[in-house]
């Protein structure tokens, strides 16, 4: 016989498997940037950050389905500190999951410095613009 005094359990959530929107986002990336997805997505001691890029790149990825994502400067600073720690430059990469545009929807931040460095090794090396 059932209790119905009782409150239904909740279903406990499991934090070690990605999520649907990140499911997505990893594919598209896999795809597009490339680098090695970081086990339990940067939750492990020692292994921080979402991806990493040939050593030298530490990333966080954001996703969402709506149309308007807020950039939390704690990511950016998570993501600093995380990246400084193993040597490695910070990025952060967000992108919009379910949004029809001609504009892109994967998008990149990095601080301004390492922008400056990746413009200048471009121009200096003649790549198109």
């Amino acid at each position: 016989m059932i209790d119905w005094s009782k409150k239904p359990e909740k279903p406990r959530p499991q934090y070690w498997q990605e999520k649907p929107h990140e499911k997505r986002q990893n594919k598209v990336l896999d795809k597009s940037v490339g680098g090695s997805l970081t086990p339990a997505s940067g939750a492990l001691d020692g292994a921080k950050g979402d991806r990493e890029l040939d050593g030298n790149l530490k990333i966080e990825q954001k996703a969402t389905d709506k149309k308007s994502i807020s950039i939390k400067f704690d990511w950016l600073e998570k993501i600093y500190r995380e990246a400084r720690q193993q040597g490695k430059e910070p990025a952060l990469i967000f992108s919009y999951l379910k949004i029809k545009s001609i504009a892109p929807t994967d998008w990149a931040v990095m601080p301004v410095s390492l922008f400056k460095r990746m413009y200048d090794f471009c121009k200096d090396n003649d790549f198109d613009f």
